[in-house]
């Protein structure tokens, strides 16, 4: 099953649709058709999907005001020997707040901007690391 815009362009493939006791629940969940084309352009070229890997452990990183919390960035609490962030000179402590040109507030938005990227893709990582703003040049590595 595909998902289609207004004007029938394919903007994503159905991998999950929710299914309770009744049956299905009219709910799916698709992965974008530009996630889609990189996988298949990979399998045709190659054979196999060249997914980026970075080589962090982090998690979602909060801010409070006025009484809310929202989250503000992906805090590194490990790095992979020979990662691609450790090549960068990327840290622990350091916080991912944008990669790629799209910013990321969360873990799971690191993880999905990532999905769209491939192997030995050079990108900017932009980080606050103690009160600096800085750009990391990264080339991704592959997950295996």
């Amino acid at each position: 099953m595909h998902r289609a815009d207004a004007r029938a362009r394919l903007i994503g493939i159905t991998t999950a649709i929710a299914v309770s006791d009744v049956g299905a629940e009219g709910l799916g969940f698709a992965i974008p058709i530009d996630l889609a084309v990189g996988v298949v352009t990979d399998i045709i070229e190659n054979g196999k999907v060249d997914h980026a890997l970075l080589g962090i452990r982090g998690s979602t990183v909060w801010a409070e005001e006025g009484g809310a919390e929202y989250p503000v960035g992906v805090g590194v609490t490990g790095i992979s020997p020979g990662s691609a962030y450790e090549e960068a000179e990327g840290q622990i402590n350091d916080v991912i707040v944008e990669i790629a040109g799209t910013q990321v507030n969360t873990i799971d938005e690191l993880l999905a901007t990532l999905r769209r990227l491939r192997a030995n893709d050079i990108v900017n990582i932009r980080i606050l690391r103690a009160d600096d703003d800085l750009l990391l040049d990264v080339e991704l590595g592959r997950l295996e």
